[in-house]
């Protein structure tokens, strides 16, 4: 966790600083990002880096736990949970393709859960995305297989691999650029469906 210190910085500080942070680590994986790197970039001493992250891993595990905190708002305030009327399958499109717009908008977000996945494999980065599912599930009442479970949890991230590959998208300039990925809405719901559509 940050320290009193990061939180009281200037938010224009702050804002540099997780800029540059995000692009090192969603460019870099755990091991091949350089703080050395990252606080040349934010043109700031070594040291001070320490007095607001206890150490690399400490920055990184935030990095990932603000990313997920960030997509949670935004699920929440554009996906309220489905009542038990809802047509739980519509709810479900929606709600994966809030996720994958959301990956989209902010590309190194979603290769720092991407990196995040294989860097740590015994923690899950998409922990609120499972309880968010299992709440909609037990608010409907309708059951979700483990393997459909899995599935909902990362098709946002395979849906964003998939157009990255598909549409030959440089994710390098993306992220130094600081860009965005536009997608049509119409392209997302045919993916969505397709992913989810049983064999």
């Amino acid at each position: 966790m940050p320290s009193e210190r990061f939180f009281n910085l200037k938010s224009v500080k702050k804002r540099a600083f997780f800029k540059m942070a995000y692009k090192e680590f969603a460019l870099h994986s755990y091991e091949g990002a350089s703080i050395t790197r990252l606080v040349g970039e934010l043109k700031m001493a070594k040291g001070s880096i320490y007095q607001y992250f206890e150490d690399k891993e400490d920055l990184y595990n935030y990095l990932v736990e603000n990313a997920q905190n960030k997509l949670l708002e935004v699920i929440n305030k554009t996906s309220p949970p489905p009542t038990y009327d809802d047509p739980f399958n519509k709810w479900l499109e929606r709600f994966v393709i809030i996720q994958a717009k959301f990956f989209l908008a902010i590309p190194s977000y979603a290769l720092l859960i991407s990196r995040y996945q294989s860097d740590f494999k015994e923690k899950d980065p998409l922990v609120l995305i499972k309880t968010k599912i299992k709440d909609a599930s037990e608010l409907t009442g309708k059951k979700i297989s483990i393997e459909d479970n899995y599935l909902l949890q990362h098709l946002p991230l395979q849906i964003f691999n998939f157009i990255i590959h598909s549409e030959k998208i440089e994710l390098d300039e993306i992220i130094n650029s600081n860009s965005s990925i536009e997608i049509p809405n119409n392209k997302l719901l045919y993916l969505c469906e397709a992913f989810l559509r049983k064999p």
